[in-house]
């Protein structure tokens, strides 16, 4: 039933994909219930940046003060040392970004499966808190492996054969949307039980959805850290997708 529907209507498919996240932000903002929940991303991104922050400031301090004998050696000690300055205030914002957007996310997994559940159509057994914490880290990384490193070679690829530099950005950029459909399906497909290898062929097979998807949450990416205030809504799009699909075309069991 799926194949038929997705040759009568690829573009549908395509664009109900695009906007399940911004969907997703409709369905969160009427429901009132799941406001408590949804914050949470927020309230751990602005926790988890003012403590990294914090230590990054203390960092910043013992590093410059152990290049402050730079400032000896007269105009090209001070150029040098307020170029070490910049590097390192760079160095650290950088670091602390990453720390933030890497796990806030697992952070607030509990909460997201339970905006996830409270959405899904289908019920299941709830995992226990430190389970659900584990496997967004599990998930999380295998993304890494599997959507990070094809980034990586073509970002390569890119500098060294510059005349393709345009063909190995695009291809990275698809990769990227792909992995951000795989974060964002990640809660409902990890309630039917589907591992990394079973969401893969699933999402082979949904590539039009897949696709569209990944292009809204890439939309929403284009502001540093909107992704992550607005994980809840980007949750809830891709539990309407996958309750779509299986209204369509039966369970989904891994």
């Amino acid at each position: 039933m799926s194949t038929a529907t997705s040759t009568q209507s690829p573009s549908k498919d395509f664009w109900r994909g695009v906007g399940a996240p911004f969907k997703g932000v409709a369905t969160i903002a009427s429901n009132i219930r799941l406001w408590p929940l949804a914050m949470t991303p927020t309230l751990g991104l602005i926790a988890l940046m003012a403590a990294s922050g914090s230590l990054a400031m203390r960092l910043y301090d013992w590093l410059i003060a152990r290049a402050g004998g730079l400032a000896e050696h007269g105009t090209a000690g001070t150029i040098g040392l307020w170029i070490t300055k910049l590097l390192v205030a760079l160095a650290l914002v950088v670091v602390v970004f990453v720390v933030s957007v890497v796990f806030v996310p697992a952070i607030s997994a509990p909460f997201m499966d339970r905006i996830a559940a409270k959405l899904d159509e289908r019920q299941f057994t709830e995992p226990p808190l430190l389970q659900g914490i584990f496997r967004s880290i599990r998930v999380a990384l295998a993304g890494l492996v599997v959507f990070g490193l094809p980034q990586l070679a073509l970002a390569a690829l890119g500098a060294l054969i510059s005349p393709l530099s345009w063909l190995f950005g695009g291809l990275a950029w698809m990769v990227s949307a792909m992995a951000l459909a795989y974060d964002a399906l990640d809660w409902p497909l990890a309630r039917r039980g589907l591992g990394v290898r079973a969401r893969m062929s699933w999402m082979g097979e949904h590539k039009r959805v897949v696709a569209g998807l990944g292009l809204g949450v890439w939309v929403i990416s284009i502001v540093p850290l909107l992704s992550i205030v607005l994980l809840a809504a980007i949750v809830a799009g891709g539990v309407a997708l996958v309750n779509h699909c299986e209204r369509e075309e039966g369970a989904i069991n891994g």
